[in-house]
């Protein structure tokens, strides 16, 4: 029975919980823009090619959502498409450096703060949660410069209950703004992960504790 207790202890600690994930908010401002404030609505030109849909929220400055959570969530996360648009510099030709940050709640430390390029030769910027769809390219908007599309995966651990506002600002020391440098938004996704024991945690759970009842019961006989 010791020997039949401790494969059932060793299959119990291989067992690993999965995470069950919902959707808390969803955005492709296809027909309209709720919960976001700042930008405006266009039409996505060439940035249909790359993943964004037929609109995408754009702006030169800084946009924010606002999430009102009637319960506390965990493990959440933030994914979206980003379009950085027209002639971002990086500093070496004495222009920018152009950055693009995310913060929550107007925390001190932000979630993502990246300096991006469309022409100067500093390739793709690269980032913990940030791939690269297309760099340099004429995606529409002004045909003058390239521009590029990135999809964008942040963590923003456990939210408590209440308001909770995201910001997405574009920056630098001499930023341009208006149609010389902008950044679209698309595909906007909020989502929450719990851990929960795998259906066969459950079922190992249960022998577990019938073994162990069953040797207590022998031991009182």
């Amino acid at each position: 029975m010791i020997k039949q207790l401790a494969a059932v202890a060793a299959a119990l600690a291989l067992s690993v919980p999965a995470m069950a994930t919902s959707v808390i908010y969803q955005q492709d401002f296809e027909s309209d823009a709720s919960g976001f404030s700042g930008g405006s609505v266009e039409g996505s030109q060439g940035y249909a090619g790359v993943g964004f849909g037929s609109s995408l929220l754009r702006s030169d400055g800084t946009v924010t959502l606002t999430l009102n959570l009637e319960q506390a969530v965990q493990n959440a996360r933030l994914s979206l498409s980003l379009g950085i648009l027209d002639s971002w510099d990086d500093g070496s030709l004495g222009y920018g450096p152009d950055r693009f940050q995310v913060s929550l709640d107007g925390r001190a430390a932000p979630l993502f703060d990246e300096v991006f390029d469309n022409f100067q030769g500093r390739g793709p910027t690269t980032a913990t949660g940030l791939s690269s769809l297309a760099y340099a390219q004429d995606l529409g908007f002004r045909v003058v410069f390239g521009d590029s599309a990135y999809s964008l995966d942040l963590a923003l651990g456990n939210l408590s209950a209440g308001v909770h506002t995201l910001s997405f600002t574009a920056y630098g020391p001499g930023w341009q703004g208006g149609d010389d440098e902008s950044f679209a938004l698309d595909n906007v996704t909020l989502t929450t992960g719990a851990a929960v024991p795998e259906p066969g945690s459950l079922a190992l759970a249960g022998l577990g504790l019938g073994a162990l009842g069953l040797a207590g019961r022998r031991r009182q006989g």
